[in-house]
């Protein structure tokens, strides 16, 4: 199995550098075949594409699916802010899904970035304390989320922004918007909850 782990960003600290080699020291560990794709631009849609290989100006069709030139199973996006261990990319893995995501608070709150499809409003704290497992989510953000391989495949062009939406849209409503013109649904495993590292001025 291969997984292609993409990560954006220049910046990491102490704590995700100990997440990020324990993780790989649970690849090789399980045969898994990891491989870090890193890519910055300012504007965060474009460091995705970066991390993707992709450059969105390409006419070439082929060329705007991510990493066209090597096979994959799982893209695995993880932001440069995150802390996590094994056993969470791990539940997501076994899971089995097309898009399955973890849970990381929005910043100050008792919110996460994440929201319930039945009702489309953020997972709380007070939710977890009474749910668990797998549900479907509306919207939810990128910032621990595993993608089989094939499902950029059948997306619109451009992954991560709505044609004539102006840019109101982050990247990351937008790809959950275009995964769901093509009807794939967007998982959340209740099970992985991963820390969200803010500086702090005291």
């Amino acid at each position: 199995m291969k997984i292609i782990f993409c990560i954006p960003g220049r910046n990491f600290s102490n704590n995700f550098l100990t997440s990020w080699t324990r993780l790989l020291k649970y690849c090789h560990k399980n045969n898994i075949q990891a491989e870090l794709s890193n890519g910055y631009v300012s504007i965060v849609h474009l460091a995705r594409y970066s991390c993707l290989m992709i450059n969105p100006e390409s006419t070439c069709k082929i060329c705007l699916n991510p990493f066209s030139e090597t096979t994959y199973d799982y893209i695995m996006w993880i932001d440069s802010d995150m802390v996590f261990n094994p056993e969470h990319f791990e539940k997501l893995l076994k899971a089995d899904k097309d898009v399955i995501t973890g849970l990381a608070k929005v910043e100050a709150t008792n919110q996460y970035a994440c929201f319930k499809k039945e009702k489309n409003e953020r997972i709380t704290e007070e939710y977890l304390k009474d749910n668990s497992g797998i549900i479907e989510t509306s919207f939810t953000g990128m910032s621990f989320m595993l993608i089989k391989r094939g499902v950029y495949e059948r997306m619109p062009f451009p992954y991560f922004s709505v044609p004539g939406e102006s840019g109101m849209l982050s990247e990351t409503l937008s790809f959950c918007h275009n995964l769901s013109k093509v009807n794939i649904p967007i998982y959340a495993h209740l099970d992985v909850v991963i820390g969200h590292e803010k500086p702090m001025i005291i």
